[in-house]
């Protein structure tokens, strides 16, 4: 709410390596979303305990390990080890929250016990590196990427698609219906769905649908944007006439946000409906405006409205921001240097 420092973990340099990654845990054993009907509205006091429940966070370390750290202890509460020996790129969440999945730099795909803290089972997911990992809406098939995409099938360990796609290792992957989008067939939980993937140095996002009976292999449609994605967010789809909103972050500071029904194949890339940018208004001694970076950006809950997180990532600060895509382009005008020079001053001094 006010942008300010709550909470900061610094690992100790000579027990643990840098921090490559890191996912909350999905809050106390929550049941799987509900088949029939739109979800109940929670009450106040249920999303306050919801809030308290998403305590433990999943950090994945440069040299294999993976620490698990509660934010309300303050303190790191078990720590991962023997399952990689390389970096980890990518750690993801069980829905039954005691199950952890984990990709590495060694190839290989770890499904890990966090109550025991010991390896579940470990599998050669790539010949190359594995790089990012997703799980279905069901929680019963695993998405994992490197330089080709896989669906693992998660109680056989087999792979149950593939798809081929980007030419660099894929560095985002995230599933964007829950359910399939012709009903007359019975659902088996993963046919009919549609996810999205982002790689490095690639300015287009790809979209891909699973299906049985076809082996296709291609993504069916792509978004395009200015520069490679480095955050990534979307509103997921619920019901057949509700476009996906996606909201992308790329490397030059821009966020561009889409809205788009997913109704089959697609042969050109689609351009944003809005692109947003930040920048600063400009002082006597310097009237041009300077670009001030977005960092990343999330939907809040009711889809919108978007919080944005911009300005260096040091002092970042957090601006909620409601929704208006009637505009192409939007420049938010924000005077950021006043508060950042003060802070930056005062670190000098110290040192």
């Amino acid at each position: 709410a006010n942008s300010r420092l709550q909470h900061e973990y610094v690992p100790s340099a000579h027990l643990s390596a840098a921090c490559t990654c890191l996912a909350w845990a999905p809050p106390g054993g929550r049941p799987p979303p509900s088949k029939d009907g739109p979800q109940r509205k929670k009450r106040k006091s249920e999303v306050a305990e919801a809030d308290k429940q998403l305590d433990t966070l999943a950090i994945g370390t440069a040299v294999g390990s993976i620490l698990l750290y509660s934010t309300v202890k303050g303190e790191l509460q078990s720590k991962l080890d023997g399952g990689h020996d390389s970096r980890v790129n990518c750690v993801r969440w069980h829905h039954d929250n005691c199950c952890l999945y984990s990709c590495s730099e060694d190839k290989h795909i770890v499904e890990w016990n966090t109550q025991t803290c010991k390896v579940k089972c470990k599998w050669k997911g790539d010949n190359s590196s594995v790089t990012s990992l997703c799980i279905s809406p069901d929680g019963k098939m695993l998405l994992s990427a490197g330089r080709t995409i896989k669906l693992w099938d998660l109680e056989t360990k087999e792979v149950y698609r593939h798809f081929t796609g980007h030419a660099t290792s894929v560095s985002s992957l995230m599933f964007t219906t829950v359910k399939p989008m012709n009903e007359n067939k019975p659902f088996d939980g993963i046919t009919g769905l549609y996810f999205l993937s982002g790689a490095i140095h690639d300015r287009l996002l790809s979209v891909w649908y699973i299906r049985s009976d076809r082996k296709e292999k291609n993504a069916v449609m792509s978004f395009t944007v200015t520069d490679e994605p480095t955050f990534i967010d979307l509103t997921v789809s619920e019901v057949k006439e509700e476009p996906v909103k996606l909201a992308v972050v790329c490397r030059d500071g821009q966020l561009h946000l889409f809205e788009h029904i997913l109704n089959g194949y697609c042969k050109k890339p689609l351009t944003s409906n809005c692109t947003i940018q930040i920048a600063t208004p400009g002082n006597e001694g310097d009237p041009t405006p300077k670009p001030v970076p977005i960092l990343a950006a999330a939907f809040c809950t009711d889809k919108q409205s978007l919080l944005l997180v911009y300005g260096n990532t040091l002092q970042p600060i957090i601006e909620k921001v409601s929704l208006n895509t009637t505009e192409s382009h939007v420049c938010l005008i924000r005077d950021i240097q006043k508060v950042l020079s003060l802070k930056t001053d005062i670190a000098l001094t110290k040192v």
